[in-house]
């Protein structure tokens, strides 16, 4: 019976190891990258995380960097993944918390990203950064259908360090 009981026990647990809720992934980015490579890197580690939240890959729809206030850096991209879109953002630099390399370089240790979703289809998910007094936000916000839509925050599930000189992006949009 007790050897029954642990194999189920076993058994469930692998079963559960399957499909994880949530995943810590290492950017693989490389020092100074360019837009493209930067996007390359952020996209990949968003396909790990959703496919980790949802059993199956996602499709990436759209990808944007952004440049916001202060000099930070967003790589904001939109999926699809089964019935559900959404949004998903990376801070992909932090001037507060980067450390100075010199010559206007910095190496950046990635953490932080939000996403927004919805299954239904009636909603639009915007990753954007709001701006109140001594304090930047960067969020997903999610307009329009009934009920809203799902923000989901995954700080701490990005790993991994890369070196860039935010002069290179200096012609990025502006994020709302």
């Amino acid at each position: 019976m007790l050897q029954r009981l642990s194999a189920l026990i076993l058994s469930t647990v692998l079963y559960l190891g399957v499909t994880p809720a949530s995943a810590t992934v290492t950017l693989s980015v490389p020092n100074y990258p360019t837009v493209a490579q930067l996007e390359t890197g952020w996209n990949n580690a968003f396909i790990a995380i959703l496919t980790a939240a949802h059993g199956t890959a996602p499709t990436i729809t759209g990808t944007t960097t952004y440049q916001g206030a202060g000099g930070a850096i967003y790589v904001v991209s939109t999926f699809t993944v089964g019935s559900t879109t959404g949004s998903i953002l990376g801070t992909a630099f932090n001037p507060a918390t980067a450390t100075s390399l010199g010559n206007g370089n910095y190496s950046y240790a990635a953490n932080k990203g939000f996403r927004c979703e919805r299954s239904d289809g009636s909603c639009s998910c915007t990753a954007r950064q709001a701006i109140k007094p001594d304090v930047i936000i960067q969020e997903c916000v999610c307009d329009g259908g009934s009920g809203g839509c799902a923000l989901i925050n995954i700080d701490g599930q990005f790993t991994g360090t890369y070196d860039l000189n935010p002069a290179n992006y200096s012609s990025l949009p502006t994020m709302n």
